[in-house]
Protein backbone atom coordinates (compact mmCIF):
# COMPACT_ATOMS: atom_id res chain seq x y z
CA UNK A 1 0.00 0.00 0.00
CA UNK A 2 1.27 3.42 -0.93
CA UNK A 3 2.05 5.83 1.85
CA UNK A 4 -0.63 8.26 0.65
CA UNK A 5 -3.24 5.48 0.76
CA UNK A 6 -2.26 4.55 4.31
CA UNK A 7 -2.50 8.17 5.41
CA UNK A 8 -5.90 8.55 3.70
CA UNK A 9 -7.21 5.45 5.47
CA UNK A 10 -5.92 6.68 8.83
CA UNK A 11 -7.39 10.16 8.43
CA UNK A 12 -10.77 8.82 7.30
CA UNK A 13 -10.81 6.26 10.13
CA UNK A 14 -10.16 9.00 12.70
CA UNK A 15 -12.84 11.23 11.19
CA UNK A 16 -15.23 8.26 11.13
CA UNK A 17 -14.53 7.55 14.79
CA UNK A 18 -15.22 11.19 15.66
CA UNK A 19 -18.49 11.00 13.72
CA UNK A 20 -19.55 7.86 15.60
CA UNK A 21 -18.74 9.39 18.97
CA UNK A 22 -20.44 12.68 18.13
CA UNK A 23 -23.43 10.97 16.56
CA UNK A 24 -24.13 8.51 19.34
CA UNK A 25 -23.20 10.40 22.50
CA UNK A 26 -26.30 10.48 24.74
CA UNK A 27 -27.92 13.82 25.47
CA UNK A 28 -27.10 13.66 29.18
CA UNK A 29 -23.39 13.86 28.34
CA UNK A 30 -23.58 17.44 27.22
CA UNK A 31 -25.31 17.46 23.87
CA UNK A 32 -26.45 20.97 24.74
CA UNK A 33 -29.20 23.00 23.14
CA UNK A 34 -30.28 22.45 19.57
CA UNK A 35 -27.70 24.02 17.29
CA UNK A 36 -28.73 25.76 14.12
CA UNK A 37 -25.38 24.97 12.50
CA UNK A 38 -25.86 21.21 12.92
CA UNK A 39 -26.44 20.43 9.22
CA UNK A 40 -23.32 22.39 8.26
CA UNK A 41 -21.27 20.42 10.77
CA UNK A 42 -22.70 17.14 9.45
CA UNK A 43 -21.86 18.11 5.86
CA UNK A 44 -18.33 19.17 6.81
CA UNK A 45 -17.68 15.97 8.77
CA UNK A 46 -18.83 13.72 5.94
CA UNK A 47 -16.88 15.73 3.38
CA UNK A 48 -13.76 15.22 5.51
CA UNK A 49 -14.58 11.53 5.82
CA UNK A 50 -14.74 11.01 2.04
CA UNK A 51 -12.15 13.53 0.80
CA UNK A 52 -8.92 11.63 1.60
CA UNK A 53 -10.23 8.35 0.20
CA UNK A 54 -11.61 9.89 -2.99
CA UNK A 55 -8.31 11.72 -3.53
CA UNK A 56 -6.29 8.51 -3.33
CA UNK A 57 -8.80 6.25 -5.12
CA UNK A 58 -10.55 8.58 -7.61
CA UNK A 59 -12.06 5.80 -9.73
CA UNK A 60 -13.83 4.47 -6.66
CA UNK A 61 -15.27 7.80 -5.50
CA UNK A 62 -18.92 6.84 -6.20
CA UNK A 63 -18.60 3.70 -4.06
CA UNK A 64 -16.83 5.67 -1.33
CA UNK A 65 -19.61 8.27 -1.32
CA UNK A 66 -22.29 5.56 -1.23
CA UNK A 67 -20.53 3.82 1.67
CA UNK A 68 -20.41 7.11 3.59
CA UNK A 69 -24.12 7.70 2.98
CA UNK A 70 -24.95 4.19 4.24
CA UNK A 71 -22.70 4.84 7.26
CA UNK A 72 -24.62 8.06 8.01
CA UNK A 73 -27.98 6.30 7.62
CA UNK A 74 -26.83 3.56 9.99
CA UNK A 75 -25.86 6.15 12.60
CA UNK A 76 -29.21 7.89 12.27
CA UNK A 77 -30.94 4.51 12.67
CA UNK A 78 -28.98 3.73 15.85
CA UNK A 79 -29.54 7.10 17.52
CA UNK A 80 -32.83 6.21 19.29
CA UNK A 81 -30.94 3.49 21.21
CA UNK A 82 -28.64 6.21 22.60
CA UNK A 83 -31.36 8.66 23.68
CA UNK A 84 -30.97 10.66 20.45
CA UNK A 85 -33.53 11.55 17.81
CA UNK A 86 -32.75 10.72 14.18
CA UNK A 87 -33.37 13.61 11.81
CA UNK A 88 -33.82 13.63 8.05
CA UNK A 89 -31.96 16.91 7.72
CA UNK A 90 -28.89 15.24 9.21
CA UNK A 91 -29.07 12.42 6.67
CA UNK A 92 -29.44 14.95 3.86
CA UNK A 93 -26.51 16.99 5.16
CA UNK A 94 -24.39 13.82 5.51
CA UNK A 95 -25.18 12.90 1.90
CA UNK A 96 -24.45 16.37 0.55
CA UNK A 97 -21.17 16.49 2.46
CA UNK A 98 -20.12 13.03 1.28
CA UNK A 99 -20.90 13.95 -2.33
CA UNK A 100 -19.01 17.25 -2.03
CA UNK A 101 -16.02 15.49 -0.48
CA UNK A 102 -16.07 12.93 -3.28
CA UNK A 103 -16.12 15.57 -5.99
CA UNK A 104 -13.41 17.60 -4.28
CA UNK A 105 -11.27 14.48 -3.87
CA UNK A 106 -11.76 13.65 -7.54
CA UNK A 107 -10.68 17.16 -8.50
CA UNK A 108 -7.62 17.04 -6.25
CA UNK A 109 -6.66 13.67 -7.66
CA UNK A 110 -6.83 15.02 -11.19
CA UNK A 111 -4.42 17.73 -10.14
CA UNK A 112 -2.00 15.02 -9.02
CA UNK A 113 -2.36 15.37 -5.25
CA UNK A 114 -3.42 11.76 -4.65
CA UNK A 115 -0.56 10.07 -6.49
CA UNK A 116 2.33 10.75 -4.14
Amino acid sequence: MRRSAAIALLVSALVGLAIVIGGLIPREFGQGPIRRDGPYLHAAAFALLVLPLATVWPRRWPAIVLAAIVFGAALETLQPYFDRAPERIDLIANSVGAFAGGLLGLGLSRRGLGRR
